[in-house]
């Protein structure tokens, strides 16, 4: 989870040092709910589940904190995984 997070902090200061001073950074979806994870069985989905939500509040946090230490710079962090839920409670609405 850390390397993940260390790497998204490379990838903003790459981009900060060439002059971006607006990102996007979405958040992670839910592999679990994924055809690569559909035959893991319900305990292991919701342990995936509960470990990515995990990672988004590590990423958030640390993407914060990060954002603090470059002046002018504005990260959105876009909610992929509720939109990715939303999706999957209701396809037609997509």
């Amino acid at each position: 989870m850390n390397l993940s997070i260390d790497r998204h902090k490379t990838a903003i200061s790459t981009l900060y040092g060439k002059g971006a001073r607006t990102i996007i950074m979405p958040k992670a979806v839910n592999i679990a709910a994924t055809p690569s994870f559909a035959n893991l069985g319900p305990a292991n989905q919701l342990f995936i589940k509960a470990r990515t939500a995990e990672y988004n509040v590590a990423f958030d946090s640390a993407i914060i904190a990060y954002a603090a230490t470059k002046p002018g710079l504005t990260i959105y962090r876009s909610d992929t995984s509720a939109l990715f839920e939303q999706a999957l409670s209701t396809p037609s609405a997509f």
